[in-house]
């Protein structure tokens, strides 16, 4: 099995990489839009529990939140990208209150097809700001937008986004409120759990807990500043929603290996 994973979720980098011998991945979840399409094979993906298998020439289109895992079959040839909501002009901030129905499955046109075959993204193993390739730039953003165009016409539209997962609203709550000091127990009150509750629902994901997520939340909002303005690091770090400018060092550190200040010098 060869599945090529292109990630866009850090805004402004990317990372890509061919599998080779991996049947499962996930269960995950992710605060962007999520794109699968089967080139070769049959895979498995399930959504909230809505599980569908897709063939070649089908496309999968998971909304963010939703609580998700691929399966894969040996011959499985897979292109799946996570595209964030910076790299989309604010794409996913609209579907919040305008979703596309719960088929989140369709399958592709032969036009459509042969464009994403074209278009697709070479093969990286090392991360690169996205505004050294202009050209990826385009192309990745040409191919979502030729999918969704697609999508949207032939996929019944809701107005009510479900989330039938606890996971899926704790982290829309995140994703919403990250730069207010919340704490688990605003989040229990807000959405009607206890604090246990939360606690245990995000224990699910390994090795990670409600103030992980936050503040890996928190750097990733502060990662775009730092590369895309000339805010101070002190501005940044309140505008992300530290209280203490050596809390958001820390948090950093922690979640990319390096200071703000040596992350804006490298990339930048």
């Amino acid at each position: 099995m060869k599945v090529v994973l292109f990630h866009f979720g850090d805004d402004v980098c990317f990372r890509s990489y061919h599998i080779q011998g991996v049947r499962k991945l996930g269960p995950h979840i992710h605060q962007f839009i999520q794109l699968c399409v089967v080139l070769d094979g049959v895979s498995n993906i399930t959504v909230d529990g809505d599980k569908r298998t897709l063939s070649a020439g089908e496309f999968a289109v998971i909304h963010p939140f939703r609580k998700h895992l691929i399966e894969n079959s040996e011959d499985c040839v897979m292109w799946t990208g996570v595209l964030s909501d910076m790299l989309l002009n604010g794409f996913g901030s609209q579907i919040s209150e305008y979703v596309w129905g719960e088929d989140f499955v369709f399958r592709g046109s032969d036009s459509l097809l042969e464009y994403i075959k074209n278009h697709l993204p070479p093969e990286h193993h090392v991360s690169m700001p996205m505004g050294q390739d202009v050209a990826l730039l385009f192309n990745v953003r040409a191919v979502f937008n030729a999918v969704m165009e697609e999508y949207t016409r032939k996929v019944p539209s809701s107005t009510k986004p479900n989330y039938t997962s606890a996971l899926g609203r704790i982290y829309e709550y995140i994703e919403k409120h990250f730069r207010e000091d919340i704490t688990i127990n605003d989040v229990a009150q807000a959405l009607g759990y206890s604090p246990k509750y939360i606690s245990h629902t995000l224990s699910w994901i390994p090795d990670s807990n409600f103030r992980k997520i936050l503040n890996s939340r928190r750097v990733h909002n502060a990662k775009w500043w730092l590369l895309n303005s000339d805010k101070t690091v002190l501005e940044i770090a309140f505008q992300a929603g530290y209280v203490q400018e050596r809390t958001f060092y820390r948090a950093f550190k922690n979640e990319t290996g390096m200071t703000p200040y040596e992350f804006r010098k490298k990339y930048k």
